[in-house]
């Protein structure tokens, strides 16, 4: 379960089409970074929580990415 607040929010262009991506400042205070997931209020500054696969980012100890992510309650 990640909990945190969105830092940003952008549409990127990939293989499969466009997609939003968010980062999120989580309550421990790394950040990560994913595709929003479906049904997830998703607004500049909001608190979310959700579920993902984090994968940590191989030059930053304190960023990762998300990948599978599934919306919970706010």
């Amino acid at each position: 379960e990640i909990r945190g607040t969105i830092i940003s929010i952008k549409e990127v262009t990939g293989y499969y089409g466009d997609a939003l991506k968010m980062l999120v400042k989580t309550v421990d205070g790394y950040t990560v970074y994913g595709t929003i997931p479906r049904g997830l209020d998703a607004e500049k500054g909001a608190e979310v929580v959700f579920t993902a696969t984090i994968t940590p980012s191989d030059r930053d100890s304190k960023h990762g990415y998300f990948s599978r992510p599934s919306a919970q309650k706010k």
